[in-house]
């Protein structure tokens, strides 16, 4: 059988509604053709600080000090390609 559905299409409701949700946060193409279609207009920034210090010192045989100090700060304003939450695939970036 070369024509399993009417006029070719496979009915809606023969979709898993899983995918249907799924494909509804795929956001839609912003220019012609089958590739390269999605112009990304999201402006993307990331600032990264990782400041660290490490303090060592001997005063002499006995008497040491060393201390350590870090923390990390990560601000990233939005997905890299344009995909809601919680499909960017700049998360891993």
């Amino acid at each position: 059988m070369t024509d399993p559905f009417p006029n070719n299409m496979t009915p809606l409701s023969r979709f898993d509604p899983v995918a249907l949700k799924v494909q509804a946060l795929i956001p839609l193409p912003t220019r012609p053709g089958n590739v390269n279609n999605f112009e990304e207009r999201y402006i993307t920034s990331k600032i990264q600080a990782i400041p660290t210090v490490k303090i060592d010192h001997n005063f002499n045989e006995k008497a040491h000090l060393s201390g350590y100090y870090s923390s990390q700060r990560t601000d990233k304003d939005n997905s890299q390609d344009g995909f809601p939450d919680p499909l960017p695939r700049g998360a891993n970036n």
